[in-house]
C-alpha cells in the first residue's frame, strides 16, 4: 500500500549557478526533508535524503528527492516560492511505516 505523508514548510539556501540562475541547496534540502520525516516517524531512525543538483528556484516548480535507510521511497517537493521555501509530502510504496 502506497502511503503519502503530508509534510510542512521547509526552506533552504539559495546560491547563484555558473549561469547566474538561482538555485536551491540541494544538500540544505535534502538535510531538511530527513529531519523533518524522522521527527514525524518516530520509528524510522536512518534516513538519507538525496535531492537534484541544480534545482531552479522558480515558484511553483517541483522536485524529487530518493529516501533510503529504514524507509525508501520518494519526497516530492513543489516551491511556494523563488526564495527556497517548500512543502514535500513523502511517498512510501511499500506502507509499511
Amino acid at each position: 500500500m502506497k502511503r503519502l505523508v503530508p509534510i510542512g514548510l521547509l526552506a533552504c539556501a539559495l546560491a547563484v549557478s555558473a549561469c547566474g540562475t538561482r538555485v536551491l541547496d540541494s544538500d540544505d534540502a535534502s538535510q531538511g526533508i530527513a529531519e523533518v520525516i524522522e521527527q514525524q516517524n518516530p520509528q524510522i531512525s536512518e534516513v538519507t535524503v538525496v535531492c537534484p543538483d541544480d534545482i531552479e528556484a522558480a515558484d511553483g516548480g517541483e522536485f524529487e528527492c530518493q529516501v533510503s535507510g529504514d524507509t525508501n521511497g520518494v519526497a516530492t517537493a513543489v516551491q511556494t516560492d523563488d526564495d527556497g521555501n517548500f512543502d514535500f509530502e513523502y511517498s512510501d510504496p511499500g506502507g509499511d511505516q
